[in-house]
This record gives structure tokens, C-alpha cells and sequence, in this order.
């Protein structure tokens, strides 16, 4: 499951700009998943949810130059 959830992700989030840099991006979703799965959290949609707002973070801190 979480790994589809990060393909998910992942792939809907470098759709939305493709020509952006996203290098570490999978390594930042995969590492949202297993933090939260780690607490015992296996709700799909909470895991998806906090995935995508991760990867919305990364993103935005990497275009803002902030990394």
C-alpha cells in the first residue's frame, strides 16, 4: 500500500510541472510514509494526504531556493 501511495504522488506531483528539477522528491514522500505508518498510522487516505502535503512542501521550498 505505501508503496503505490508514493508512486502516486510522485507521479501526479511531477505532472503538474514536469520540467521541474524534482530530485529527491521520492526520497521525501517515502520518507513522509514511513514516519507516519511508523506511529502505527494505516489509514489510506490519511497516509496519501500527508504525502502529497510533503511533497508540496519539498517542492515549494526547492523553488524558492530555500534548500
Amino acid at each position: 500500500m505505501l508503496l503505490e501511495i508514493r508512486k502516486r504522488i510522485v507521479e501526479e506531483t511531477v505532472s503538474m510541472n514536469p520540467a521541474f528539477d524534482h530530485e529527491g522528491l521520492d526520497e521525501e514522500v517515502t520518507k513522509a510514509l514511513v514516519d507516519l505508518s511508523h506511529y502505527g498510522e494505516l489509514d489510506r487516505e490519511h497516509l496519501t494526504r500527508y504525502a502529497r502535503q510533503r511533497a508540496n512542501r519539498f517542492v515549494w521550498v526547492k523553488a524558492s531556493g530555500w534548500n
